[in-house]
């Protein structure tokens, strides 16, 4: 994904002005103080990730958005990602009202070398179709760190098809020099070598020699409680 083409400070403003709301009323909504407020409309001080999320629930943006990403302005209120520009493997979930549904775990973590079935970090279970499960294994994951915000916030559950590869663009699992499991979007270049992109651009895209990054799977839902 393209760095945001609009700093958060002018996104801001122009909600606010577009909302009818001033500032001293978004500190009442958010609880956050009108001086610090003061300093994310004028630009002084960037608001950390739990501000951001008070802001954008409090005048129901999309969190994408306010940090200055090309989507819609609003949030849509769903219990998922938001729409993104570019192709991406992650969908809404499902309706779970019309088919059968078999329960899967949720891990903390999916540490390097060991068998899915011997982990015992599990961390509860989410549901899903359970017809998925005629065409491969699914596993839960708890989303950990920032590096893929705003589009996977700490705490999501992703749901992860069990694969060895991942198609350039797609939201992956992998494990990289063997270390635990970690989010990214992946990339496969020409020479076998594998680039990791994050979305927060905090963070630095990295590209790998052959043979350095893993794939455990590709992320087929997103989960998350409001």
């Amino acid at each position: 994904m393209s760095l945001p083409k609009a700093e958060v400070k002018d996104r801001l403003k122009e909600a606010l002005e577009l909302k009818g709301i001033s500032a001293a009323e978004l500190a009442r909504r958010t609880g956050i103080s009108k001086a610090s407020l003061s300093q994310y409309i004028t630009g002084r001080v960037k608001p950390k990730q739990d501000r951001l999320y008070m802001i954008a629930k409090a005048l129901n943006l999309n969190e994408a958005w306010l940090l200055g990403f090309n989507v819609p302005m609003n949030s849509t209120g769903n219990t998922v990602s938001q729409k993104w520009p570019e192709r991406s493997n992650v969908a809404p979930a499902p309706n779970f009202l019309t088919s059968n549904v078999i329960s899967i775990p949720v891990y903390g973590t999916v540490p390097a070398g060991m068998p899915i079935e011997a982990i015992q970090d599990i961390d509860g279970y989410v549901d899903i179709p359970e017809d998925w499960t005629m065409h491969g294994r699914y596993i839960g994951l708890k989303v950990s760190g920032s590096s893929m915000y705003p589009k996977y916030l700490e705490g999501d559950i992703i749901v992860i098809k069990l694969q060895p590869e991942a198609v350039s663009g797609q939201d992956a699992v992998v494990y990289v020099n063997g270390y635990d499991a970690t989010l990214k979007t992946v990339f496969n270049e020409s020479d076998g070598g594998t680039t990791l992109k994050p979305i927060n651009p905090e963070y630095q895209t990295k590209t790998y020699e052959p043979g350095v990054v893993r794939v455990l799977g590709v992320v087929k839902r997103l989960v998350r409680e409001i």
